[in-house]
């Protein structure tokens, strides 16, 4: 799942690309905006489901409608942290690369945490190196 900002800023695809054994998820992409034509997420390699809301309850019902109750959530800072806001996100995997760009975008937003004792603690699952990046899972709420 991504958001549409996500869509429009980079096509992302949606389906596995080492595995072609594995068959594609549905992709799911939430957002107001209008996913534009030409988009990867439009082709015919997986169904799409495009939730034109910002709202989560929507979300969820029309997932749960489907069977589905886990969604894998490739988000950028506003949905990713609007959804920890909701209290949705209970796993981080964070692929990190050995790279500094300096200032530029969050990967999450203002939560509104202003003292230590506001904080949101992960927990460590995982830690590996994967080629050149650090992956790390981490639970929500350690």
């Amino acid at each position: 799942m991504v958001g549409t900002g996500t869509v429009i800023a980079d096509n992302p695809s949606l389906v596995p690309h080492d595995d072609q054994e594995i068959k594609n998820p549905l992709r799911v992409v939430m957002g107001l905006r209008e996913i534009p034509e030409g988009s990867t997420v439009k082709d015919d390699q997986a169904e799409l489901l495009h939730i034109q809301s910002h709202d989560f309850d929507q979300l969820i019902s029309e997932l749960l409608a489907k069977g589905i109750k886990q969604v894998f959530v490739e988000a950028g800072s506003e949905l990713g942290t609007a959804m920890i806001e909701a209290g949705l996100i209970d796993e981080i995997m964070l692929f990190q690369a050995p790279t500094l760009l300096g200032a530029g975008r969050n990967f999450i937003g203002d939560l509104g945490i202003h003292t230590l004792d506001q904080r949101l603690d992960l927990k460590i699952l995982a830690t590996r190196q994967i080629g050149n990046d650090i992956f790390t899972h981490m639970k929500v709420g350690a």
